[in-house]
């Protein structure tokens, strides 16, 4: 059932991709490429005898299923992953490469990293491992940014959507002349499935 089109003020997109809006209906189209800017918002405003009687919102994530990250602007990658129904954990694997996001408190919401594990981040490329913690003259520091969670379904089957930010990740990398240290930005978003 469609609105009358004459109590159809006016389409906003927010976000990421592009709306094509015509009288009372609309179509969205998701970007060509993936973008930590999730979800987009379609707001629909309704007037009557010039007063505004209403609002539709509409989120929509655009994020492939798994956790995609890029780092420093690189290209985006994306890893299969899942999310535990017991624990706040999202976790995800790529050959011998492995991402891991816990956190403590209530879902959705937005956490700031911890210096314990309590609100977590760690990647591990190879002989690079990335966290939420970085080192500035010999003291350990918590990353900016944030774990942001989105929603949360109930646990066999339905997903674990969020985003994150850490600006800087540390990074430590083995060599055989020893141990390397760094900063890096790292960007990341998820869509996940809550195992039983």
């Amino acid at each position: 059932m469609l609105v009358d089109q004459k109590y159809i003020d006016s389409w906003t997109l927010i976000g990421p991709g592009k709306l094509d809006s015509r009288l009372n209906k609309g179509t969205y189209t998701a970007p060509t490429k993936l973008s930590a800017e999730t979800p987009a918002l379609v707001e629909v405003v309704f007037r009557t005898d010039g007063i505004v009687v209403g609002r539709v919102l509409a989120r929509i994530f655009v994020v492939p299923e798994g956790i995609s990250i890029r780092i420093d602007g690189g290209d985006w990658q994306t890893f299969d992953g899942d999310a535990n129904s017991t624990q706040n954990i999202v976790a995800a694997f790529k050959g011998g490469d492995y991402i891991s996001l816990g956190w403590k408190g209530r879902s959705p919401g937005t956490y700031a990293w911890t210096l314990s594990a309590d609100v977590a981040f760690s990647h591990t490329v190879g002989t690079m491992l990335y966290q939420h913690v970085y080192i500035q003259g010999n003291k350990p520091l918590i990353s900016g940014g944030s774990l942001i969670i989105a929603e949360v379904g109930p646990a066999g089957g339905d997903y674990v959507v969020g985003s994150f930010t850490l600006s800087p990740a540390g990074w430590t990398r083995a060599t055989s002349t020893g141990v390397t240290a760094g900063t890096a930005s790292i960007e990341g978003i998820f869509r996940v499935k809550r195992l039983r």
